[in-house]
């Protein structure tokens, strides 16, 4: 009986009842999120405590934001409701290591469209048979079989570079370094290379494409309910929709014509030429226990993460140590006298075994690279605790690294 009038009095106003419920249900996360959840304690301001709303207002940009709370809150800060940012690089390696129990955040790699490759596996379990699977290729022996082709990609780099000498114009070794990773690991991939040295822009809409992917994984890391829905549309609506919704789905579909390009020549039984990185996946000839060979679909993940990975990483690495080298004389000057006093004739070639052995060398790639690892490499979790992960940012321009920690 006496929900007759309550009834009633919801019908007659829906709207406000509506919104009085979706206030109290959105208070009441708040409330949990702050008081009452497992980093309550974690301090922070109020705003990422209860929402991630707040970091998708910085987008990009929210690594500086982060460097900011860092200076307020300390070395441990609340960057969003599940994750907590940790400033002192030494907490990498509690995290980090061999065996390590932490999964990947399936948050953030869920967002790179890339769930079948090994980079964005999250189980520990799953990654060591899909990364077993491609260890042949990165052995020490395999790299320096390589060898050869990285000299014949360098040697066109080089000749960039002394045509622009002789010319007195400036050249392009933003594109030029990206081009050199792409034309090596694609050769090396496919046994197809995409010659973008030999091209004048140097591939630059192709890396255009790989850097126009970052905003959709903004997109699908804050709203991954939108990532399936995008991705289900036709390949051709995609660019229309969003330009880099797009890129994502023009990469993707490269990615299928090659894997099926290699399939074709495997199944003709003919001679495939040497060994690449999708001949040995698409082989069940000498793999880990519970190694199932992957349809094309799942392995374009695999070529899809192989191409962007030597544009961005491999590509930005190189530009940041050419950079820093010419921007500091003493390097510049230490580094020349170390590399003539090994090679003194300017047309020697470089081999890998004597460049390993040049000590100043070797310290500017790890720093270098280092840098970029302890940026961009796969996070770990534990989604079995529920699991505090890691995950990391494009660090401030600071001495420290930092470090992000999330609870699912």
């Amino acid at each position: 009986m006496a929900l007759g009038p309550v009834l009633r009095f919801i019908a007659e106003h829906k709207w406000s009842t509506l919104a009085a419920v979706l206030i109290a249900y959105i208070t009441s996360i708040c409330i949990y999120r702050r008081f009452f959840h497992p980093l309550a304690n974690v301090p922070g301001p109020f705003l990422p405590a209860v929402t991630k709303l707040y970091q998708t207002f910085h987008n990009c940009r929210f690594y500086l934001q982060i460097e900011k709370l860092h200076q307020q809150y300390g070395s441990i800060v609340r960057i969003t409701p599940d994750e907590v940012h940790l400033a002192d690089a030494e907490n990498y390696d509690k995290i980090n290591y061999v065996g390590t129990k932490y999964w990947k955040s399936p948050n953030y790699y869920n967002a790179l469209c890339v769930p079948n490759a090994t980079f964005g596996t999250h189980s520990n379990e799953i990654h060591k048979i899909r990364r077993g699977a491609m260890n042949p290729m990165f052995s020490r022996q395999k790299v320096l079989e390589l060898e050869l082709i990285v000299q014949q990609k360098v040697a066109k780099v080089c000749h960039r570079m002394q045509a622009g000498i002789d010319e007195d114009k400036p050249v392009d070794l933003h594109h030029a370094f990206r081009a050199v990773s792409v034309d090596v690991i694609s050769d090396f991939a496919f046994d197809s290379c995409y010659d973008f040295l030999d091209k004048d822009d140097m591939g630059a809409t192709f890396f255009e494409m790989a850097r126009g992917i970052g905003p959709a994984l903004w997109a699908f890391q804050q709203f991954p309910s939108l990532q399936s829905l995008a991705l289900s549309m036709p390949p051709w609506l995609a660019p229309y929709l969003s330009k880099p919704l797009g890129y994502v789905t023009a990469m993707q579909m490269e990615c299928v014509r090659q894997i099926e390009t290699v399939k074709k020549k495997m199944a003709s039984c003919k001679d495939v030429g040497r060994q690449t990185i999708f001949t040995t996946l698409l082989s069940p000839e000498v793999k880990p226990e519970g190694y199932r060979v992957p349809t094309t679909w799942e392995l374009k993940d695999e070529a899809y993460s192989v191409l962007v990975a030597a544009a961005d990483t491999t590509g930005n690495a190189m530009t940041v140590a050419a950079f820093n080298v010419l921007y500091n004389p003493e390097t510049y000057k230490k580094l020349v006298t170390e590399l003539e006093a090994c090679f003194p004739q300017e047309t020697s070639d470089l081999p890998l075994l004597d460049l390993e052995k040049l000590p100043y060398l070797v310290s500017i790639y790890r720093g270098t690279v280092m840098g970029i690892l302890l940026t961009y490499l796969p996070d770990s979790s534990d989604p079995r605790s529920p699991p505090p992960l890691l995950r990391r940012h494009r660090p401030p321009p600071t001495s420290r690294t930092r470090r992000r920690r999330n609870l699912q």
